[in-house]
């Protein structure tokens, strides 16, 4: 447990009025700033604006970030603040990363920030990790000079293992294509852009596992009318004859180890090496779930790939445990828009309406984990345990885990 605070993400409605009792306290030189309080709290509640909260391990917010995430994908952090008593130890570095990896999660290329040129000590900050001075100005019209600063954020996949969502993102954000159409579920045309020069280019992703992609497929498929451009295929695994013949049809061909190393993310070997997930719950909606006897956990976005009935949802319980605090099997899944998936789950949620509204704005999918009973553990197995056996864990989003993995995890119950 880390006694001197955690971040995460404000959801509920105590979580803020608390956020809307720390900005009110910081009396920030803002024209008419209760009521530009007043009014951010309001969007958070919206989802028009993130916030985020540093909280100690008794749940009080003690610092703050809140952002604006705009159409373009890039990202206004609006305010960002730690009570000065609670400057110490990284809190500040923690609260940072924790709201980049979101932005980095959500697609966003690149975050700034403003502060004005007396904050010396902010500035240093900023510069420490990778902001770069990009304007300095009168930005609110109260005769005090800021500074702008920016900083790109590195792509890195962060979210649950999907090999065909994983290989959409390598396209996107790796190699900077736009997607211009897709074909079916693993056929996709994509275009760019040089020098005014538009190329198009055919990516095929074939998320079998078990089979490897030989050259029979690659020449048919080269030779199909589907193809527009250049031909990328994702595929697990290619034979020898596959490898040579894409070779010299200038074919790019991208295999698990190659895609692991673009995405940064481990992937599995085989089909039969998933076991279910690990998902990340806050320690309310946990207890909530303990307490009530629930039946549901709810998620934003669709189900990862080969997740299937019967497989587990170990329940990773965010700061201050941070540490799988329980287990259930599922029994079902069902993939849906936010409307019609609290239709069907409102009662079997830990979430309130009013917190769940706030979860899903902006979400076009979110997906119901169902199962009979969910068991909490005498022991909870901590995040450093847990990474002992998954390797990097993302204590954020978590993610998928292998039946050797789960069977290792579960040896620790």
């Amino acid at each position: 447990m880390d006694e001197e605070g955690y971040p995460d993400r404000i959801i509920s409605d105590s979580e803020r009025k608390n956020l809307e009792t720390l900005l009110l306290s910081q009396n920030l030189n803002y024209p008419n700033y209760k009521k530009w309080v007043s009014k951010t709290v309001k969007e958070v509640e919206l989802a028009e604006k993130i916030a985020f909260g540093f909280f100690t391990s008794a749940k009080e917010i003690v610092g703050d970030g809140i952002i604006r995430i705009t159409a373009s994908k890039t990202v206004d952090l609006k305010n960002f603040f730690l009570k000065e008593d609670s400057r110490k130890r990284g809190s500040g570095s923690k609260l940072l990363e924790y709201i980049e990896n979101y932005c980095i999660e959500n697609g966003c290329t690149q975050i700034s920030v403003d502060m004005s040129i007396e904050c010396k000590d902010v500035i240093k900050f900023f510069i420490n990790h990778d902001y770069k001075f990009q304007a300095r100005g009168d930005f609110y019209g109260n005769g005090m000079e800021s500074y702008l600063m920016v900083k790109k954020l590195p792509a890195k996949y962060i979210g649950n293992y999907d090999w065909i969502t994983i290989s959409n993102w390598v396209m996107e954000r790796i190699f900077g294509y736009s997607l211009v159409n897709q074909i079916d579920d693993k056929h996709y045309i994509y275009s760019t852009k040089i020098n005014d020069v538009n190329f198009t280019t055919t990516m095929v992703a074939s998320d079998d596992l078990d089979q490897i992609q030989d050259d029979v497929d690659i020449k048919n498929l080269f030779k199909s009318a589907n193809v527009k451009g250049n031909l990328l295929y994702f595929a697990p695994y290619f034979n020898s004859p596959a490898k040579i013949f894409a070779k010299k049809n200038g074919i790019t061909l991208i295999d698990r180890e190659r895609l692991e190393k673009l995405s940064g993310f481990n992937l599995p070997s085989s089909s039969k090496d998933t076991a279910g997930l690990i998902v990340v719950i806050k320690p309310e909606y946990f207890e909530k779930l303990i307490q009530n006897k629930d039946r549901v956990f709810l998620k934003g976005g669709s189900a990862p790939s080969r997740i299937e009935n019967h497989h587990v949802l170990l329940f990773y319980v965010t700061s201050p445990t941070q540490a799988i605090g329980g287990y259930a099997q599922i029994k079902k899944i069902t993939s849906d828009s936010p409307s019609e998936i609290w239709r069907k789950y409102s009662r079997q949620s830990a979430f309130t309406e009013e917190d769940y509204k706030t979860y899903t704005e902006g979400k076009t999918t979110v997906t119901a984990y169902s199962f009979e009973d969910i068991k909490k553990l005498d022991h909870s197995i901590s995040l450093s345990q847990i990474r002992k056996v998954v390797g990097s864990f993302n204590h954020q989003a978590g993610q998928r885990i292998s039946t050797e993995e789960c069977k290792i995890i579960k040896n620790l119950f």
